[in-house]
């Protein structure tokens, strides 16, 4: 209760709403100060990181913010760095209008001509729930292994296919590579081999988002793959290679954007997932070494991504074998240098 009335104290709040309903595609038009609107249920850690990084007023979820479905850390992230995370009704998300002021209070918000019911989402409510989802794991466990491994038997013949990569104007052969994707720690992981990456020069490639981490690091991207929707225009205006993710039905939904763009990409047919997709991509292009950062490897990051078995992904990493090096967590063991923690690039 102490917190709640903490929390009370610091309304009425107010800023310009910024309104998406996928939270990747809004990260790449928000700025600061403004009140962020979302609809994102069981609000994920590398989404967390992402919207407290550009400093908002506020965040207002039409979804809950943790259900209980599973232990997801984001909206205790949010809370914890100190930023108001308010929740409302579902139906309430088109109320809130781009560009219209919105004036939040404890129990209601007011924008654009209508007054809002609001919940305020507090610390010790996120950690009830979270709690509670935490042991229900070994049943979601379970169920996950299962799916698991219902899809690897079901993918095996497409993955063991699928690492005939497209002519790249990139030279691959025999170099390392670097596989940086936007999960959880990437930054932090990637300026742990920045040393690597400045003495070795490996090839570099981006998936989606993961291109706008090594430019934020001071790195450019040599190729950027994936989805191509969470990756910045600036990124994907660059200079770097482009290919998108084409899926077993030759769906590529990434080429929409890049035509409207102006920007020549080619197409990559893979099952399973864009980080999939890159580590086949380098594997097929017979690079000697494959140091991935910012993938996601465990079953809570894969429900985070709405994916309820990691199948091909298990395909793909017993494929590359020994060539595959996961970095994931080093920035835990090894601090990165001052020096090397300070963007040496604009980062739009």
């Amino acid at each position: 209760m102490a917190v709640l009335n903490r929390l009370r104290s610091t309304f009425p709040l107010s800023g310009v709403v910024r309104a998406g309903k996928l939270t990747k595609e809004l990260l790449r038009r928000c700025s600061a100060n403004e009140v962020l609107v979302i609809s994102h249920r069981d609000l994920d850690e590398s989404a967390a990181t992402q919207l407290m990084d550009v400093r908002p007023a506020a965040i207002i979820n039409t979804e809950p913010s943790i259900s209980g479905a599973y232990p997801v850390k984001g909206a205790l992230q949010l809370l914890q760095a100190g930023i108001p995370l308010l929740e409302t009704s579902a139906n309430d998300f088109e109320k809130f209008l781009e560009g219209e002021e919105a004036i939040i209070e404890s129990q209601a918000i007011r924008s654009g001509g209508y007054v809002i019911p609001c919940s305020v989402v507090t610390l010790e409510r996120c950690s009830r729930v979270y709690e509670r989802a935490v042991g229900q794991m070994d049943k979601l466990l379970l169920g996950f292994i299962a799916n698991t491994l219902t899809y690897a038997e079901i993918e095996i013949a497409e993955v063991v296919r699928a690492h005939e990569c497209p002519p790249l104007n990139v030279t691959i052969a025999n170099r390392p590579v670097v596989v940086v994707s936007r999960g959880n720690g990437a930054l932090n992981d990637l300026l742990v081999i920045a040393e690597f990456i400045r003495e070795r020069k490996p090839v570099l490639i981006g998936v989606d988002g993961g291109a706008d981490i090594l430019r934020k690091a001071g790195f450019s991207p040599d190729l950027i793959v994936g989805d191509m929707d969470s990756v910045s225009d600036a990124a994907l205006r660059g200079g770097a290679e482009l290919v998108v993710h084409a899926y077993g039905s030759g769906n590529a939904p990434g080429l929409d954007r890049l035509v409207r763009l102006g920007l020549y990409a080619q197409a990559m047919r893979t099952p399973g997932t864009s980080e999939d997709m890159a580590l086949l991509l380098a594997y097929g292009a017979e690079a000697e070494l494959i140091v991935t950062v910012g993938m996601h490897t465990h079953m809570v990051e894969y429900l985070e991504k709405g994916r309820c078995g990691m199948g091909s992904t298990l395909l793909v990493r017993m494929l590359l074998g020994g060539r595959l090096v996961d970095a994931k967590g080093l920035s835990k063991l090894f601090k990165p240098k001052r020096r090397e923690a300070i963007c040496e690039l604009p980062f739009p």
